[in-house]
């Protein structure tokens, strides 16, 4: 099937031009508000982020999960994303992150500086496998 088919295949998924309008909105809008945060998050720190950030399952996760061995992150991009990788790190739980490298390079750096703030550590595709493995042998956690 082509990305041409696919794509029609799930706009049928909402039953009337109007409501494919106003969910592409909505995500381009979800989407936005979300790159705003980013760029506003090096206002955020270990001090003053669980008054900005809604931690609603958070406080479950940290108590149950923890940072008492390895983990893997696996996070969907739903919602404000990207704080929810700053809250994880700022309750203790760094991660080697591996993310997509934007097509213009002059972007990564921007942010991976942006999402190392709260204690990540970024590592490029380029084998990512072998350090995943080994930060989760060094009982690491890894998204």
């Amino acid at each position: 099937m082509s990305w041409r088919e696919k794509s029609r295949a799930r706009s049928k998924i909402w039953s009337s031009r109007t409501e494919r309008a106003r969910n592409t909105r909505q995500s381009y809008q979800q989407f936005a508000a979300t790159m705003i945060d980013l760029f506003w998050s090096p206002r955020i720190n270990a001090k003053n982020y669980r008054g900005l950030i809604d931690l609603g399952g958070f406080d479950e996760f940290a108590r149950t999960v923890g940072p008492t061995g390895p983990c893997i992150f696996a996070t969907c991009h739903y919602g404000n994303f990207e704080w929810s990788g700053l809250t994880v790190g700022y309750l203790g739980m760094p991660a080697t992150i591996i993310a997509q490298e934007f097509k213009n390079p002059k972007l990564d750096p921007i942010f991976n500086r942006l999402r190392q703030q709260s204690g990540h550590q970024m590592a490029q595709r380029e084998g990512a496998i072998v350090r995943l493995f080994k930060t989760l042998r060094r009982h690491g956690s890894v998204a």
